[in-house]
């Protein structure tokens, strides 16, 4: 554990399949804290637990409940439809709902944090994340 001002973070794994908060604030993968394949694409994951915890609602992962957390260790590129409403935050979703650009958004938003959330291998490049974004950006009808 590591203290920050007034509040403790863990930094070991709580669970079994849970990321780790490493010292240096970066979210790792379960099975890898100390041992990054390198600080880029370490930064990558980090961006995408990110995007998960503003669109889920949620400030720490490890409030997540279980089956949550297994959702976010898949593969699940393709299976984001269906995993939808248990990913947003339930304060939230009237208003993605009731618009479809904001829907559309949410989704790709998850679908790209979810890619940043691949193995190392399949994981993207940052670069390929933001050339990402401003495509949906593009793509989509935002008022400014």
């Amino acid at each position: 554990m590591r203290s920050s001002g007034s509040e403790t973070i863990t930094t070991e794994k709580r669970r079994s399949g849970t990321p780790a908060l490493a010292p240096s604030g970066t979210w790792y993968p379960s099975g890898s804290p100390k041992a990054s394949p390198s600080p880029a694409k370490a930064g990558v994951y980090s961006f995408g637990m990110v995007l998960l915890e503003m669109v889920s609602g949620r400030r720490k992962l490890c409030s997540l409940p279980l089956d949550g957390m297994f959702l976010f260790q898949k593969d699940t590129e393709f299976q984001v439809q269906g995993y939808i409403d248990d990913i947003l935050d339930p304060r939230a979703m009237a208003a993605y709902y009731s618009n479809k650009t904001n829907l559309a958004i949410v989704k790709r938003m998850i679908k790209t944090a979810l890619r940043c959330l691949h193995s190392a291998e399949a994981r993207p490049s940052m670069e390929e994340v933001i050339n990402q974004f401003e495509y949906y950006t593009a793509q989509s009808y935002l008022p400014y």
